[in-house]
């Protein structure tokens, strides 16, 4: 039996990139390099390509996969369309992105984004990898850190530990939910306010991350890592990624 372990919805999900600046008022390229919007979609059914609108080109389209245990279905989302994502486990469904987009390194300056809607802990939103678990790849999901699956926002990395807020969000409202890396400076928001790390900077269950992100591919509502977050059967919008004001928290859109 199928069942929707998650459900988010995200106008988009925005891995962005920026270049190194000594301000962090300096603006840099501002358009994503990948934005997939589930408003152009060549169909329904997994197997259907995302248009990525984002300065990384067709290089960078994602297509709908599922298993025989998920489905994916466009429905309305947050802003215009959504997807639908519902699995028993963390890699039955999701939009796959044949690419790394943005190597998620702690040392350079990268946002990821999205609007989520969920009442399900422990669901996954976004992954960075090879379709494993392999050291550096990261997975973004509801945790409590090392307790495993929870309800803050926040991720796992292999080798690295965890990112933990302190914010419920399965409470089935709209959430928009951000990390942001700024050289080694990540900050977590939640609705446009900082959301703190349970933790001082720099401990394995909280802040850990501190090295390489690895991995050539980027999911968004699913994960090749199934030791940790859960399914994420539930809604996406757009994903996207690109560049903008260095170490900047975009209110609303990521």
């Amino acid at each position: 039996m199928k069942t929707s372990m998650f459900r988010a919805v995200a106008r988009f999900l925005c891995v962005v990139a920026v270049g190194a600046s000594t301000s962090l008022q300096a603006q840099v390229d501002k358009t994503p390099v990948l934005h997939l919007s589930f408003d152009q979609v060549s169909g329904t059914t997994a197997g259907s390509i995302v248009t990525n609108t984002g300065s990384g080109g067709s290089g960078m389209n994602g297509t709908l996969n599922a298993s025989v245990d998920g489905t994916v279905a466009i429905v309305p989302g947050r802003f215009g369309n959504g997807l639908a994502v519902t699995g028993l486990d963390a890699n039955d469904a999701s939009v796959r992105v044949a690419n790394s987009v943005v190597p998620l390194t702690v040392g350079n300056n990268w946002t990821v984004a999205m609007w989520i809607q969920t009442s399900t802990p422990g669901g996954t939103y976004a992954y960075q990898g090879d379709g494993g678990w392999a050291g550096g790849n990261s997975t973004f999901y509801l945790n409590l850190g090392q307790d495993g699956t929870g309800t803050h926002a926040g991720g796992v990395r292999n080798g690295q530990g965890w990112e933990e807020g302190t914010s419920d969000v399965n409470d089935g409202l709209w959430h928009h939910v951000v990390i942001t890396c700024n050289g080694t400076v990540k900050t977590l928001y939640l609705d446009g306010n900082v959301d703190p790390f349970l933790v001082a900077p720099g401990s394995y269950d909280g802040d850990g991350w501190s090295g390489n992100g690895t991995g050539a591919q980027f999911w968004f509502g699913g994960a090749g890592n199934t030791g940790d977050g859960r399914a994420c059967g539930g809604t996406h919008s757009d994903f996207a990624d690109g560049r903008r004001l260095a170490g900047h928290h975009p209110g609303g859109h990521a």
